[in-house]
């Protein structure tokens, strides 16, 4: 990493003390990061420092360039960026005890299989009901495609919608 030898004194320009001050060494990473602080100057606001042209160091953290394996070794402890993060291991989702995990919500599902979970979650509801949120969700989709995720979003606002118009009557 190339360096640069820097005096404490060459701003000041005082000769005097530039003989008897220590010298800094003076990192390529110095000048790109600075001495700010504050979260507004690092990048966190709009028309923050802009970081763009700055070299990145190092390997990264989620290893997005390399495929995950269909199975995984006890020894590999590569992140594929598939696992969960400190609080998802910390607190972890109660439908993570059963073996459903976030990925399974965002699947899409034909209208048979949804029935079938929706069924064995304990919601009861008439195939009127039902065929009528599979279209309002099918409508909400760009892609026309419906997950538990988003079916169970146009489920809970049907919900609202009727516990609200119960609660003006």
């Amino acid at each position: 990493m190339p360096s640069r030898v820097s005096s404490e004194t060459e701003a000041t320009g005082d000769k005097d003390e530039r003989s008897t001050s220590p010298k800094r060494l003076q990192k390529q990473i110095d000048k790109a990061v600075g001495w700010q602080k504050s979260s507004g100057l690092i990048n966190a606001t709009v028309d923050g420092v802009r970081t763009n042209n700055w070299r990145a160091y190092g390997v990264p953290t989620i290893r997005s360039d390399l495929p995950a394996p269909r199975i995984r070794r006890v020894g590999d402890r590569m992140n594929y960026g598939d696992e969960s993060d400190a609080y998802g291991l910390i607190n972890p989702s109660i439908y993570s005890t059963h073996g459903v995990y976030e990925k399974d919500f965002f699947q899409p599902r034909d209208p048979f299989e949804m029935r079938r979970i929706i069924d064995g979650i304990g919601v009861e509801m008439t195939a009127e009901v039902f065929n009528n949120i599979w279209e309002l969700a099918q409508t909400n989709s760009p892609n026309g495609m419906v997950s538990v995720e988003s079916f169970r979003n146009v489920m809970d606002d049907v919900t609202a919608k009727k516990f609200v118009d119960s609660q003006a009557a």
